[in-house]
């Protein structure tokens, strides 16, 4: 299991609508609006990198107004 948090820039006054769209991805198991550069940050349960990257790429850099990602993958210590 592959646990990573994503930072997700938008255009301003669209984060209700995206993080509408995102709370149906599955993976993503947290969602919160923040204050800042980003607008939003998510943790994503992916099997592996590659099933994040297809997340990443192919589900949350298609929605529309979405302008940005940082995707940050965590490290247990």
């Amino acid at each position: 299991m592959v646990e990573v948090f994503v930072l997700i820039t938008c255009d301003y006054g669209e984060e209700e609508r995206i993080i509408n769209e995102l709370s149906k991805i599955k993976e993503i198991k947290t969602l919160s609006k923040i204050e800042g550069p980003y607008n939003i940050l998510i943790k994503i349960d992916g099997e592996n990198i590659d099933n994040i990257k297809e997340i990443v790429t192919g589900e949350i850099k298609t929605i529309d107004k979405i302008r940005h990602t940082l995707t940050l993958k965590t490290k247990t210590v």
